[in-house]
């Protein structure tokens, strides 16, 4: 068995991003283009053996050469991913792969979220985490909104960065329509105003409408996670 060197990967390196896409297009694998750390393992003559990627609290573009199949290589690549996930504070973790290989990613701790059949399995490292977000949404329902209408719930999801009168607007469009109005504020720090504030901003800036319930997304709505492009 070869011996493997991990290397990280920059994008200043023009070889290695080379080596690392004709690695993922020989997987059939297109690499993404919203990538922050990218890994290696190299073989004895510097070519690339197994790659795997992260962005945000997400691993993507995992890849081991055919050729060297067999040998652990997508154990290392995991376990060397999630140990750099976890230094930087992210314990709640996501990943994309395909169907033939969401049963390795199981047996590493992942869970199976959703599915497009023969494309793409969505995972995540807690058992009931989707089932955990859904129960907090019902108890953030249930303390606003302990009688819940029969019928004519809507729902939102905005970013408001930030909350602006058109935002006012088209709450109070969509309220009219509704007994009851979720209100999902984007919960990833990815825009020039912080979540906590934004949603402090939508609250208030909704004050005097009747109705309503507000949410933040978590990783599963609106997210790099959810909509890694």
């Amino acid at each position: 068995m070869s011996e493997y060197t991990v290397s990280v990967i920059r994008p200043s390196d023009r070889r290695s991003m080379a080596m690392l896409d004709r690695l993922l297009e020989k997987e059939g694998i297109r690499r993404d283009r919203n990538l922050d750390y990218t890994l290696g393992l190299f073989d004895e003559d510097y070519q690339l053996a197994a790659t795997g990627s992260c962005f945000g609290n997400t691993l993507r573009c995992m890849a081991v050469d055919s050729s060297r199949q067999g040998e652990g290589l997508l154990n290392q690549v995991v376990s060397h991913l999630m140990e750099y996930q976890y230094e930087r504070g992210n314990t709640h973790l996501f990943l994309y792969t395909k169907c033939s290989t969401a049963l390795f990613f199981r047996d590493l701790g992942f869970y199976e979220i959703a599915r497009v059949p023969d494309r793409v399995v969505f995972m995540e490292n807690r058992r009931k985490g989707l089932e955990e977000f859904l129960k907090k949404l019902e108890r953030e329902t249930d303390a606003a909104a302990p009688v819940l209408p029969s019928e004519g719930a809507g729902a939102i999801v905005m970013n408001a960065n930030p909350f602006t009168l058109g935002h006012r607007y088209l709450v109070e469009e969509a309220a009219r329509r509704c007994s009851l109005l979720h209100i999902f504020v984007v919960s990833e720090d990815a825009s020039l105003v912080p979540a906590h504030v934004r949603m402090r901003l939508v609250k208030e800036g909704c004050s005097g409408i009747p109705g309503l319930v507000f949410h933040g997304t978590d990783s599963y709505m609106i997210s790099n996670a959810t909509f890694p492009s």
